[in-house]
């Protein structure tokens, strides 16, 4: 069992912090191996929790950075990417991570910590959780940081190096000589949120009793949590649980390359390869100019489109089928705290356009999963066969 006192001990802890850990620790572990329960224990011990009562300026969130840096990574120059209407999010908590490098970038530690902004006293939800501190959060930013305990950071000899926590990969690019690090490609960002947001739930309803966040008073549902998260559960339920845990906790990836063949064989993973596929995808998302809608909703949608014409029009080549769901997440995500915003859904017109656009995403995330369920049973029957005629 994980000693959270122990732990409270070393980091000064507050009373309202350590009862929250006690309630959340034992909830998040349920049916977690050893090993997985180990990585808990590990990332506690190496990840201090800050709690603010109002979220933290960007002058506050620095000085963490400093505090926990103590000196070190004097010089290095950082320059991160664009992640889109992601990058633009306001977080009232955050997992934070950064290596640690020598006077020869490499990298010989890390530095993690995570914050939370601490409900309002007398709102509902934290009457109804018993507590100001924000138990979804909190139970989300660990699972992030307990995703990331293990090969957070793979370095090779030219010193660039990839950063993993859970699903989500990014490569840096890094010049020992300007002593600079500069982002490069981030995968599994969608699905990391998407995976932690599932685990957040099945602890935060194993602790406070209840089959829904709808039925938490007051309480704030992320943008993974809805469609994302299904999605991620309906692959789940197809492909196994495991696959995608093995991603996340033991970065182990394996079982993709075995599984993109059978992705491969699927009528619709083919047919994207086209150019006629976003032709036609493109008519059913560009409805909405045809609509009742607004000359300026209409070209807030179209620069919005224009902005991310790559993402939403673009064939995706090469790609393997877990940054393939990924890619349509982030379609989807980017719709929904953006785009989504310029449509008025009680306009009848509107609405199917809204209901097209919506359609035209989702249906690139479940058509080709619901081929490959087809083929693993047609697999199996015949495996079965065999069996039996042995």
């Amino acid at each position: 069992m994980i000693d959270i006192d122990k732990i409270g001990d070393k980091w000064g802890y507050n009373q309202e912090l350590m009862e929250a850990l006690k309630r959340c620790i034992p909830v998040m572990i349920q049916g977690k191996t050893d090993e997985e329960i180990k990585l808990l224990q590990e990332t506690l011990e190496r990840v201090e929790i800050f709690t603010f009562e109002s979220e933290p300026t960007q002058e506050q969130y620095d000085a963490l950075i400093s505090k926990k840096l103590v000196g070190r990574n004097n010089g290095v120059k950082e320059a991160y990417s664009n992640k889109g209407e992601y990058g633009k999010q306001v977080c009232p908590g955050v997992y934070v991570t950064e290596p640690i490098f020598d006077e020869d970038m490499n990298i010989v530690d890390r530095m993690g910590f995570v914050y939370i902004t601490n409900l309002h006293r007398n709102s509902e939800t934290a009457q109804f959780y018993g507590t100001d501190i924000n138990l979804s959060h909190l139970i989300h930013e660990l699972g992030h940081a307990w995703a990331a305990q293990k090969g957070e950071f793979v370095q090779e000899e030219n010193g660039n190096y990839t950063m993993n926590v859970g699903a989500l990969s990014t490569q840096f690019k890094v010049d020992r000589t300007t002593r600079t690090v500069e982002e490069g490609e981030v995968k599994g960002l969608f699905i990391e949120e998407a995976m932690n947001s599932i685990e957040e739930e099945m602890a935060l309803y194993q602790l406070l009793g209840v089959k829904s966040y709808r039925e938490i008073p007051g309480y704030i549902h992320s943008n993974y949590q809805g469609s994302m998260t299904e999605m991620i559960r309906h692959y789940m339920s197809i492909l196994g649980d495991t696959v995608f845990r093995e991603i996340r906790i033991s970065k182990n990836r394996g079982k993709v390359e075995e599984l993109q063949e059978i992705f491969n064989q699927t009528d619709f993973m083919k047919n994207i390869q086209t150019g006629q596929y976003y032709t036609q995808k493109e008519a059913e998302i560009r409805r909405y100019k045809e609509t009742s809608m607004s000359d300026s909703a209409k070209q807030n949608v179209d620069e919005f489109l224009k902005t991310y014409h790559d993402l939403y029009f673009a064939p995706r080549e090469n790609s393997n089928f877990l940054d393939y769901l990924d890619h349509v997440m982030e379609q989807y995500f980017n719709f929904n705290v953006s785009a989504r915003y310029q449509f008025d859904i009680n306009k009848n017109d509107i609405k199917e356009a809204y209901s097209a656009f919506l359609i035209a995403l989702l249906k690139e995330g479940y058509i080709p999963i619901n081929q490959v369920k087809v083929i693993l049973e047609e697999n199996n029957r015949v495996k079965d066969m065999d069996e039996y005629e042995r």
